[in-house]
Order: C-alpha cells, then sequence, then structure tokens
C-alpha cells in the first residue's frame, strides 16, 4: 500500500478533479472521504483485540477479489439511501475506491523495489522494508507537492472522530466482514479502530527526532530491526524514492514487462482510474442498477509473496 499521507494527497488530487455536482456529493462529509482514503489500512490499527485479529482481517481484503468487495460495499450504502447514513457512506465509499485505484497501481513498484532491498540485506525483514519503503514515499511525495517537511502534516485535523462516520464505517465493516470473511466484529471492536489509528499515525510524524530514537531503541532491544522505526517518517530521503530518474523496474508477477514510470507517473494514471471508477459507481447509486465492474487487480498486487498470497 501506500502510506498514510500519500493516500491522503492522493484523494485530494482526485478530489479536485472530480465534476461539480460529484464535489458537491462528496464535499460535505470530506472527513468522512478522508477516513475512506486509508481503505482496509483502518483495520491493521486495532491492537490487542485477543482472538479477533483484526490486522489478519485488513490482509484478507487486500488480497482478496476486489470485484466482490467493491459489489458488497455498494450493495450496503444502496440499501442505506433512504438514511441519515447515506451521505457519509457514500463520501467514503469513493474515497475507498481511491485507496483502492492507488493500491493496485503503486504496489508493483514497491514490492520491487522491496525485493532488491531485501537481496542486499537478507537480514532486513520484508514488512519492515516495506514499511521503510513507504514512509520515505510519504516523505519525498509531501516534500514534492507541499514544499514542507511530512512532520508538519497532522493527520488528526483531516481525521477527525465524527460519531456519524465512526458509527456508519462500523456498520459496514460489520456487513462486509459477516459476508465476504464469515467473521463476526462486536461494533466496539471496529470503533476502536478509529482512536487508534490517530494515535498510533501522530507518532509516524517526528517532529523533533524523539520518536526515531525511542523506535529504534526498542527495535534493539526485541531483535527486530526496523520493526517499528521504519514506519516513522525520516525528515529528509537522500536517494530517489519517487523514481524520478526513471530507473526500469517490473511487476514481481509479470517480470516480462519492463516499466520506468516514476510514482507521481504511477499516482497520475491511478488518478484516472479512480476518476473513472467513481463516476461508474456514482451512477449506480443514482439508479439504483448495480453492475460488475470485472474488477481483477487486488489492492496487493504484485506482492512479493505471489499473487496467491
Amino acid at each position: 500500500m501506500a502510506d498514510f499521507t500519500t493516500h491522503y494527497l492522493f484523494g485530494q488530487q482526485v478530489f479536485g478533479a472530480l465534476n461539480t455536482q460529484q464535489a458537491a456529493l462528496i464535499g460535505p462529509n470530506m472527513d468522512a472521504y478522508n477516513w475512506g482514503q486509508q481503505g482496509p489500512d483502518l483495520l491493521f490499527f486495532r491492537r490487542g483485540a485477543g482472538r479477533l485479529n483484526l490486522p489478519a482481517m485488513g490482509n484478507r481484503l487486500h488480497c482478496g477479489d476486489p470485484d466482490q468487495l467493491f459489489h458488497e460495499m455498494a450493495s450496503y450504502v444502496a440499501l442505506c439511501k433512504s438514511t441519515a447514513s447515506y451521505p457519509v457512506l457514500y463520501a467514503y465509499f469513493m474515497g475507498f475506491i481511491c485507496h483502492y485505484c492507488l493500491d493496485r497501481a503503486i504496489h508493483p513498484y514497491v514490492y520491487f523495489v522491496q525485493s532488491r532491498r531485501l537481496a542486499e540485506n537478507p537480514k532486513l525483514h520484508p514488512s519492515a522494508a516495506h514499511a521503510r519503503l513507504e514512509a520515505d514515499i510519504d516523505t519525498k511525495f509531501y516534500e514534492l507537492l507541499c514544499h514542507k517537511p511530512v512532520a508538519s502534516f497532522h493527520p488528526a485535523k483531516y481525521y477527525p472522530l465524527s460519531p456519524q462516520v465512526v458509527y456508519s464505517v462500523v456498520h459496514l465493516y460489520q456487513r462486509i466482514l459477516s459476508i465476504l470473511l464469515e467473521e463476526n466484529i462486536p461494533e466496539r471492536e471496529l470503533e476502536l479502530c478509529f482512536p487508534q489509528c490517530q494515535r498510533l499515525t501522530r507518532l509516524q510524524y517526528d517532529h523533533f527526532g524523539v520518536n526515531r530514537t525511542v523506535a529504534n531503541a526498542a527495535d534493539l532491544l526485541s531483535g527486530q530491526h526496523g520493526a517499528l522505526s521504519s514506519h516513522v517518517k525520516r525528515p529528509k530521503v537522500h536517494y530517489d524514492v519517487l523514481n524520478l530518474a526513471h530507473q526500469k523496474w517490473h511487476n514481481l508477477w509479470d517480470p516480462g514487462i519492463t516499466y520506468t514510470l516514476s510514482v507521481p507517473e504511477i499516482i497520475q494514471g491511478a488518478k484516472e482510474d479512480a476518476l473513472t471508477m467513481i463516476e461508474a459507481y456514482r451512477d449506480m447509486l443514482h439508479t439504483g442498477i448495480l453492475t460488475s465492474l470485472n474488477l481483477q487487480i487486488s489492492f496487493d498486487n504484485g506482492s512479493i509473496k505471489g499473487p496467491t498470497a
């Protein structure tokens, strides 16, 4: 996946390219749209839930059938059309589309670079290598677009704990997890994803270097190199993590095709895909006639674990 800030910036780029009608439908519920931009990653932040392994469920949604996932999500949003939750769910769903389009587009590049890093340093844990790359993309992409250090980004400003958003999204996830994963999750466990996401993401934006120091010490004590520190965003990244030099790379699942796209170019392509997909689902929800978009590429496109993982 792309990391937190990149997903937010991507969502804003998509919103800025929407037509007036679409923007008017989403604009009053930007907090819901922003939460949607984080997609199933929201489940990654619920730790300590006993037998309910919400992070694993988030992974299963990332690796599962996207066409089925979006059909069930759209069905639930349509079902709520006459309720107070509908405008919130609509905005959330459109943000969720952004998450999917960016993930499936950028993941092949991230996994390719990750595989090279692991070949150079076999002691590095795969998840730590993945997290470090995405955190570094956050740093450089934010700097490129906003001309400020990434630590100046304050997630809580754009991701408030709105009771209506939490209520609506929790019930959406209850339905999705029940239908797709046959998991019945208590409301409270899903509600806790939101404040825990706020707390943990705040630690990733290190204004004074304290968080990096603490995370490095914790990694040293645990013997897990980069397990925590890889998530903390560095103030400066001194290598071409955005591939602005257009070095060759390929999707690990299809090594026969070589690309030289930079991260900004990948993101531009994903934006066009998101606009098309948003328009398609807007029309479906407007008419009440839901059809398949035949989505075959998972969020986890190009995973180092292979296409069946």
